[in-house]
């Protein structure tokens, strides 16, 4: 863009030299002559003062720490020009980068500064996906009164901001193994929600949020879900984020995770969550406050294809998310939630797609 820009600057430099030049040969005047001159060499001393203050220019960009998607988020361009001349016309490459979905984008802003001082300016900057959003400039470009004789500074500034993903309403009815040990029933009871102990009638000061809503209807009366005692953190839930795939899927996966965590800890049922990026990142959840605090760095980037996943051996109930089935060997308490075309379900492979994910999930029984 900017050298077609310069082109057609050029060209209408000439175009203006020629007109001049032809229309002093014809009438002699001293006033077409001056223009002329000027014409010529007016540029020559705009470069040379974009270039004698090149070194002394300073670019900074800055934005809120996160936004939601679809929604225009302003960003601050302040240049300080530390030179005796001023730079008028200063053209900033802006290159935009998704660090989740891959997506990129570039445009340019144009900024100017008086000597000794500095301007700011605001754009907007939106993205139909969340993550998180990288904005960066390396470079510069001074240019002269025409417009085609540019002067390239390096000047580095960048800034970020995530995009946060929408949350649906996702109905979760986890239904685990009972829980057995060589020690005794006795010693089974606990408070690990994600756990059955074992069925029985709703007392006055059970939870609320244990009781088995579904047998309930069914046997009209109250039937709650006795907690057992942990064998560890019961119940893992995993976003494999290792395989490319489109932008769409990877919103997709983001809203999906976040939604169906936030189901479960409706349910009462805490959780270890873990993401694939260089390496495994997990972190217990236990309340809505600690997942909404997690969540700009669940959605930050994507994974590195030879990050592994953490062992499944210490949880009791595991939840997969992905866009196909693992390498890793599969395990009978693993659900996988697939991204992709199919949604049908079976059992142990729930499907759901970009478009339909909000309908897909909107309840889950596993």
């Amino acid at each position: 863009m900017m050298k077609k820009q310069v082109i057609l600057s050029a060209l209408g430099w000439l175009l203006l030299v020629l007109l001049l030049a032809a229309l002093c040969f014809v009438t002699a005047s001293p006033w077409v002559l001056t223009a002329l001159l000027l014409c010529v060499t007016l540029p020559l001393v705009s470069f040379g003062v974009n270039f004698a203050i090149r070194k002394g220019l300073h670019l900074s960009l800055s934005l809120p720490t996160s936004t939601a998607k679809k929604t225009a988020v302003s960003v601050t361009a302040e240049l300080r020009n530390d030179g005796l001349f001023p730079a008028l016309r200063v053209f900033v490459p802006i290159q935009v980068k998704n660090d989740l979905t891959g997506e990129r984008k570039q445009f340019e802003i144009a900024l100017s500064a008086g000597a000794k001082s500095s301007q700011t300016c605001e754009f907007l900057l939106d993205s139909a996906y969340c993550g998180r959003l990288s904005i960066q400039t390396d470079k510069v470009w001074l240019m002269d009164y025409f417009g085609f004789l540019p002067v390239k500074a390096t000047l580095t500034a960048s800034a970020k901001t995530t995009v946060l993903p929408d949350m649906f309403p996702s109905e979760v009815n986890l239904i685990p193994a009972p829980a057995v040990s060589d020690e005794g029933a006795e010693n089974r009871r606990g408070q690990d929600r994600s756990e059955v102990y074992q069925l029985r009638e709703y007392r006055p000061g059970d939870d609320v949020r244990q009781i088995h809503w579904k047998l309930s209807s069914k046997l009209d009366e109250l039937i709650w879900k006795e907690p057992s005692m942990p064998e560890s953190r019961s119940l893992l839930i995993v976003w494999d984020k290792r395989t490319q795939t489109t932008p769409n899927a990877m919103d997709a996966m983001a809203e999906a995770v976040s939604s169906v965590c936030q189901g479960i800890l409706n349910e009462g049922v805490p959780f270890e969550l873990c993401w694939t990026e260089e390496e495994p990142h997990t972190c217990w959840i236990e309340n809505e406050d600690e997942l909404l605090r997690v969540i700009p760095a669940l959605v930050k980037s994507a994974g590195k294809a030879d990050c592994t996943l953490p062992s499944f051996e210490n949880y009791g109930s595991v939840l997969y998310f992905g866009t196909q089935l693992p390498a890793e060997e599969q395990d009978s308490k693993v659900k996988y939630l697939l991204c992709g075309e199919s949604c049908e379900q079976n059992g142990q492979i729930y499907g759901f797609t970009p478009e339909n994910v909000r309908e897909d999930l909107r309840r889950l029984e596993m």
